[in-house]
């Protein structure tokens, strides 16, 4: 009986890492939220993205602008 090769059940995902490291500022949320906005926008194919924010302090409310967008 001939073997047949099983495909795999899930293929590979494409991932985006961004990696925040400073202050949330105003400025800082607006340079993110503008690179989020093209990068959406360039019709990349990506399945999931992960956002890892290492932050010494800065604004809730900012942080909190950023998470409103990535919701939407």
């Amino acid at each position: 009986m001939g073997k047949r090769k099983q495909k795999k059940s899930r293929k590979a995902e494409r991932v985006a890492v961004i990696y925040l490291n400073q202050e949330l500022t105003n400025e800082a949320k607006k340079v993110f939220l503008s690179e989020l906005d093209e990068f959406f926008c360039s019709g990349a194919k990506i399945d999931r993205i992960r956002i890892i924010i290492d932050s010494p302090g800065g604004s809730i409310k900012n942080a909190l602008a950023m998470w409103d967008r990535l919701e939407r």
